[in-house]
């Protein structure tokens, strides 16, 4: 799965290289909407501004139906690395609330999941016909199967040919068949003076309905013996208090408010615990984080690989160790997808000069004028 669009705010939008791309010029609210964005995509919730993603080469919308249809919830994982992940150890009061942060995103996906799939279950089962509903359908069907059963449109079909043979022929036209054969299906034309032409078109109007008619009733009969094969079970008990949709969308929709305001919360905490000063880790124990990191999104998922977003934690390195840093991640990535938010200066150069087949430096342009993603 990748984050190929992402709304930024009422007028501004970035879209991202599906590989690698580093993104620059954004305001830290922005920032903060992209990292939520992700936060929320890769924990199955809808992002509160619209996205476009891909999976398995379709192009969809960010929506909570598409998401779920992706069962992206079914193994959430934190996609924002910033430096309160990756700066070393934290002290022990901001470790535990970062974890807990973090797991409470993880938790309350899964909750949100659970009451929706409560309420899908109970929205079936409020929907599901009782034995007298499936009755009255059943005798519907039966008799709209006798009703097109006691038609019989051959005789239309032979009095038009006979017809339209004698038009190719080049012989005296004469209806009188065709008009006896209308008047059997229903149709009186007898008295209405019609030249042969629009009695022709009329059969074959009729003709055409009929056989849309038989393939209504083949998927009538298909119907009627799926009812008939549910009434051979008995009713299930219904005392009415589970066909009460109520609770469970008002779960959902705490389950769901739960899961944002989640979300909300772990940026906040990572942007509170994020390192302004102080020792920063080296390339190389910065690169060996990363690349552990990106194992967790890697694991096999309906919705494919989960894309990794590193905001910030490239500005205490020199220019050298910037290119090497983004070759090594760019490398290991594989299936991943990284997007680098910084304003290092080498990281734009790096995406620049590795070409577009593998990276994008990426800015955010007005929503008007953006061009759709290729």
């Amino acid at each position: 799965m990748r984050v190929l669009r992402v709304q930024l705010d009422d007028g501004h939008l970035v879209d991202l290289h599906p590989a690698v791309s580093v993104v620059s010029g954004l305001s830290e609210p922005q920032r903060a909407t992209l990292r939520q964005a992700f936060d929320a995509i890769a924990s199955g919730l809808e992002p509160a501004l619209p996205a476009l993603i891909e999976a398995h080469g379709l192009l969809l919308d960010a929506t909570q139906a598409d998401l779920d249809l992706l069962e992206v919830q079914g193994n959430p994982v934190g996609a924002v690395v910033t430096g309160a992940n990756v700066d070393g150890d934290l002290p022990g009061d901001a470790a535990t609330r970062l974890r807990t942060a973090e797991r409470d995103v993880v938790l309350l996906s899964s909750d949100r999941w659970e009451a929706c799939d409560e309420l899908a279950r109970s929205e079936i089962a409020a929907a599901r016909p009782s034995h007298g509903g499936l009755r009255a359908r059943a005798a519907a069907l039966r008799a709209g199967i006798a009703r097109h059963e006691a038609v019989v449109a051959e005789p239309v079909r032979a009095a038009l040919d006979e017809v339209r043979d004698r038009r190719r022929a080049g012989a005296p036209t004469w209806a009188g068949d065709l008009v006896e054969a209308l008047a059997g299906v229903g149709i009186d034309v007898d008295d209405l003076g019609l030249p042969v032409g629009e009695l022709v078109r009329i059969a074959e109007d009729w003709l055409e309905e009929r056989r849309i008619d038989v393939g209504w009733a083949v998927g009538a009969g298909v119907e009627l013996a799926a009812i008939e094969a549910a009434l051979a079970f008995p009713e299930p008990p219904s005392g009415g208090a589970e066909h009460d949709l109520d609770a469970p969308r008002a779960r959902a929709s705490r389950a769901t408010a739960a899961h944002a305001e989640a979300i909300v919360r772990l940026d906040a905490v990572r942007a509170e615990l994020t390192p302004r000063g102080g020792e920063r880790p080296s390339v190389q124990d910065l690169g060996a984080r990363l690349s552990a990191r990106l194992a967790d999104h890697r694991p096999t998922r309906l919705a494919g690989a989960v894309p990794l977003l590193l905001d910030g934690a490239l500005g205490h390195l020199d220019d050298a160790d910037v290119t090497s840093l983004l070759d090594r991640l760019a490398a290991a990535a594989g299936a991943v997808q990284v997007v680098v938010v910084d304003e290092h200066p080498a990281a734009v150069a790096w995406a620049r000069s590795v070409g577009p087949r593998r990276a994008a430096h990426i800015e955010p342009v007005p929503r008007r004028s953006a061009a759709a993603p290729t």
